[in-house]
């Protein structure tokens, strides 16, 4: 089952604020019975059937439910995974403790209850502490932990004075033990509500303050004269039929057909309108009626889809205005940029030297551009050795030879000689390691087999190693041919992939992105990849609380100046997004992209492609290509 389908019902907000009023409103009726109904006044205090007790009893139950929510939904994420079980068995063992009572009478080696349910309300204590350690930044959390503690060590106190009193003792075994049953509900009110405010801190405390409307600290090259270039390229794919492939939104051709496409359209309005209009509308005071207005009428009218709406932040007073600027993944992704590339002549009859990563490799190597060598490949399960056995005893990391990104990749650690780990946690000798690429490249997808190469794992510069853990830090650099065949740096973007840090939870962004001065290196702000973190900017890192706004890249000049020599090596494609890397070894190019995602970069600059210079490019060579399609 998808994830998605149960976001409805593990959303932690409502589910959050109904456990902690369903907590209140039973200690509420628990005193209000005890007071207004009489014949409650002769219930023992420790009855079963104790108002108190069935109020600390539901409140136990729905936070072993919460947290039970919570390990499903941090199922992916081990760290996580991992404190929300300790929660699940520490609120099990409080529901435990509390049913001592019942049997006290048939277990007489316990002597008494509360030689049981002390030791067991200690390390049900222990167990949410290694949960709500994960949140050690957000003060609130450790507060209610404390507090709920304290309140542990009374209740631990008066429990224990219960069980040993003598009739001459000072309060009476009716007081004490309503003294218990309040101190038990206090206790699971408190940690209850330090579970709680875990989760909310964690969607909301760590949304910043939003950048300026301005922009995010830093500016592209701009156009001499802004150009609605998303209007001219929208207006060139539908009227000149650029469609070449079905990649998004969806991959099925028949739903981007005129009608099917507007029905698409209207589907994402409604859903991603639902999802993240009042969120929207609570932060900018944007109503939710003007929004769906907006998606309705940019997507028909425009070909502005919901998530394009949300990412460039249409929903601000001048989205409307800007929307022609923009330039969205429908029109670059199923086609425009493919036409574009296509009109170029090729050089030596090679096709996908970009795609095709054993050839993009020999081509940078001709050039002297430093790549990651490939120290071996698999094609249809037959494998082929680039190097020496001993320059394999090393950390590896596998990739599709013509995939993109980190679709379908593979990390293995040395742990020993020729030995290694892999993400999962086994050890794995090499000619497992071997075994597991030939096995992936007799792989499938769309009738046809996965080739597959192993580089080196590149490890990060120090001046970026506090930025991710088990992932490279990738620079997308944007490079476009201009008027006399020269490339130009026109964007770039720091790119912190944490859908591949096993530890991280970011849901739903799968990706943090921030953008980069191209004269001094200087980042902007940290943004996500997803349109429901559309308000989440961020100027340290979500995760290693490490500085992101105003840090600048070492040898920053090093990595653009290689990226427009990596250009000038594929003047067959106007423009690309170079994937680099500040490695332990230097500047790297790992690999280039002239399909490449334009929202991201436009959202990390919180900026339209039509007021940069990378706008005034695409126009002129948009106008070339409209005047050879005629």
């Amino acid at each position: 089952m998808r994830p998605g389908i149960l976001r409805p019902l593990l959303d932690q907000r409502p589910l959050a604020r109904v456990i902690v009023a369903l907590a209140v409103l039973y200690a509420l009726l628990a005193l209000s019975l005890s007071l207004l109904v009489p014949a409650l006044a002769d219930m023992p205090a420790w009855r079963a059937d104790s108002p108190v007790e069935v109020g600390a009893a539901v409140v136990v139950l729905g936070g072993m439910a919460f947290a039970a929510s919570q390990f499903y939904r941090h199922r992916r994420h081990p760290a996580h995974r991992i404190g929300w079980a300790f929660a699940t068995v520490g609120m099990a063992l409080f529901a435990t403790s509390m049913t001592a009572d019942w049997f006290s009478d048939s277990a007489p080696f316990w002597n008494e209850a509360c030689w049981f349910t002390v030791p067991l309300g200690l390390v049900a204590f222990l167990c949410l502490q290694q949960c709500t350690r994960l949140y050690d930044s957000h003060r609130r959390v450790a507060l209610w932990l404390c507090a709920g503690f304290a309140v542990q060590l009374v209740w631990s106190a008066l429990d224990v004075l219960a069980g040993v009193s003598s009739p001459a003792s000072l309060l009476s075994p009716e007081m004490l033990d309503a003294a218990v049953d309040y101190a038990s509900l206090l206790v699971v009110l408190c940690y209850v509500t330090s579970l709680v405010m875990a989760r909310l801190d964690d969607r909301i405390g760590s949304h910043p303050t939003l950048p300026d409307a301005g922009g995010v600290g830093v500016i592209a090259p701009r156009a001499a004269t802004p150009i609605e270039v998303g209007a001219l390229a929208r207006a060139l794919f539908f009227d000149q039929h650029l469609f070449r492939a079905a990649r998004y939104p969806t991959r099925y051709p028949i739903l981007h057909r005129p009608g099917l496409r507007q029905a698409v359209t209207l589907a994402m309005a409604a859903f991603f309108g639902g999802r993240i209009g009042p969120q929207v509308e609570r932060v900018d005071g944007r109503p939710l009626i003007r929004q769906f207005r907006d998606l309705l009428g940019m997507g028909i009218a425009q070909g502005i889809d919901a998530v394009s709406y949300y990412l460039f932040e249409l929903y601000r007073s001048a989205g409307r205005k800007e929307a022609p600027y923009y330039l969205t993944r429908y029109e670059t992704k199923n086609g425009l940029f493919a036409v574009l590339n296509a009109a170029r002549t090729r050089s030596d009859g090679i096709r996908h030297e970009l795609t095709d990563k054993l050839v993009f490799g020999d081509v940078c190597a001709r050039a002297g551009i430093p790549t990651p060598p490939i120290l071996l490949s698999a094609i249809d399960g037959r494998i082929r050795r680039h190097v020496h056995t001993a320059d394999l005893d090393r950390d590896l990391f596998a990739k599709l030879m013509r995939g993109r990104g980190t679709m379908k990749t593979g990390q293995f650690r040395r742990i020993a000689h020729l030995t290694y780990l892999d993400r999962s946690g086994h050890a794995l000798s090499l000619a497992d390691v071997i075994e597991t690429v030939r096995r992936q490249s007799l792989t499938e997808v769309g009738g046809k087999t996965t080739p597959v190469i192993v580089q080196p794992r590149l490890r990060n510069h120090a001046s970026l190693a506090d930025l991710a853990k088990e992932s490279l830090i990738v620079v997308r650099v944007v490079t476009c041919l201009d008027r006399d065949d020269e490339p130009e740096v026109t964007h770039a973007m720091l790119r912190v992939l944490a859908k591949i840090e096993p530890d991280w939870d970011t849901h739903p962004d799968w990706e943090h992105g921030a953008a980069i001065d191209i004269e001094t290196g200087r980042l902007g702000w940290l943004t996500g990849d997803k349109p429901d973190t559309c308000l989440a900017w961020y100027r340290n890192h979500p995760v290693t609380g490490a500085p992101v706004l105003g840090r600048r890249i070492e040898d920053w000049p090093a990595l653009r100046d290689l990226a427009r020599r990596a250009h000038g090596a594929f003047r067959n494609r106007i423009v690309i997004g170079w994937d680099m890397a500040l490695t332990t070894d230097g500047p790297m190019v790992i690999e280039g992209n002239s399909n490449m995602d334009v929202s991201f970069i436009q959202r990390a600059y919180r900026d339209p492609i039509g007021r940069s210079r990378l706008g005034e490019l695409l126009a002129y060579h948009l106008s070339r290509l409209e005047g050879a399609t005629r």
